[in-house]
Order: structure tokens, then sequence, then C-alpha cells
């Protein structure tokens, strides 16, 4: 940053430079910032290059990985003129790059809206246990292949036996991808929900717990005794 300040925090990318200022107000959550500015997220780090910054509850967030390629994005130089610190230069009117990881790291916290980060999509409740599995039972049943109405169609004869066998041919794949398939599949996804139950019941009744060994020295001392009386 041009003409930075000494005492400014620069432990970390969310130091508390700018608070006073505009960060954290801009539009974008972290998954846009990251394709809008080609942010690397995947792998978190502390190099000088990381962006972090505190959501709206002051929790802090990573939001990527910059790199000096950014330096010449117009949309990061006037959101970097936005955020300027009084004693820095401003790139946007004098129509230069950003000149530091410091100028980069505040035109996308700049551009970051911090109460996105609260946002977030919640994680996927968990089936209940059994609810999923009374659901696959019935549906096992209801496919069955030994069912009357499931059963393999038998071929019809005529006195026009080419139109019995095209007949025959079509009544044999409506078969196959109406009862055949489902059934399989019915039969697949209760068998994985019978196993996953089980599992859930035997660590729920597990009690078992690592043995204590006891003192190794006490232990070759017993032995030791016990070769010395058999020698």
């Amino acid at each position: 940053m041009a003409g930075s300040n000494a005492n400014y925090d620069t432990r970390t990318g969310n130091s508390d430079n700018y608070d006073a200022g505009h960060w954290g107000k801009g539009n974008f959550d972290i998954k846009q910032l990251a394709e809008r500015y080609g942010l690397d997220r995947s792998n978190q780090g502390r190099t000088k290059f990381d962006i972090y910054g505190n959501d709206a509850d002051g929790n802090e967030v990573y939001i990527g990985r910059s790199n000096m390629g950014m330096a010449s994005n117009k949309d990061l130089i006037r959101a970097h003129s936005n955020q300027a610190h009084p004693d820095e230069g401003d790139h946007y009117a004098e129509g230069g790059d950003l000149d530091s990881v410091g100028d980069i790291r505040g035109a996308i916290l700049n551009q970051w809206n911090r109460g996105a980060a609260a946002k977030a999509e919640p994680e996927p409740e968990p089936i209940p246990r059994g609810v999923g599995l009374e659901d696959d039972v019935e549906k096992f049943k209801e496919t069955r292949l030994q069912n009357p109405e499931n059963q393999a169609p038998r071929m019809g004869y005529t006195d026009d036996a080419s139109q019995d066998a095209i007949r025959y041919g079509e009544d044999l794949n409506a078969h196959y991808i109406n009862k055949f398939i489902p059934s399989l599949e019915a039969e697949a996804r209760l068998t994985a929900q019978e196993i996953g139950e089980s599992g859930r019941y035997n660590l729920n009744r597990f009690v078992g717990k690592v043995p204590e060994l006891g003192d190794p020295k006490e232990l070759f001392d017993y032995y030791a005794e016990k070769i010395k009386e058999t020698a």
C-alpha cells in the first residue's frame, strides 16, 4: 500500500485497518468473489496472499488466495479507491495498477458482503431412523416379481406368427423397464438401508473399551521371574 501507516495491524488478512471504512459492505458473498476474481480456495493458508475477513458475528472466515495478477483488474482498482485510507494513493484516479497484496486485500474485502457468510446453506437434516426403511420395505414388497401383476408376460398365439413375436418382444421390453428394473432398484435400496440400520444398531450397543495393559515394567519383571523359575 502506498504511504501505509506503520501502526497498521498486519498480522492477519482480516486486520482492523479499515473497520471504520467500507470493508464487508459490498454485494458479493465468498463464492461469488472467488468466481468473479479467480480466488483460489482449494488450499487455505496463512501466506501474505491469503485473505481473511470477519463476518457479521465477528468470526474469522477465509475468503481465498489472491495473486498479483489481479493488480490490473479495473473493478478491484475502483474498489480499492472506494475504501482507501486517507494516507494511501488513489490508483483509480492516477490510472495505475494496485501495487501490493494489501491493496488487493482491501479491494476484495470492499466487494465482500460480510453478512452473507451467516446465510450459508444449512446442513441437510439427517433422515430419522426407520423412516426411509419403512418406505423401502413397502416398495420392495410391491415390486416383487413373484406378485401376479409383476410376472413376466407369456407369448400369445394367433394365426399371424410374426405379429405374435413382435407383440411378445414389446411386452418383454415393457416388463423389463417397468417391472424388472424397479424390482432390482427396490431390493438394492432396502439392502443398503438394512446394512445401515444394522451398523447403527450395533454401534449404539457397543460397550467395549480399550483394555488397560498396566505397567510394562511390572509385566517384564513378572515374565523374567517365570523364566528364571523354569531355567
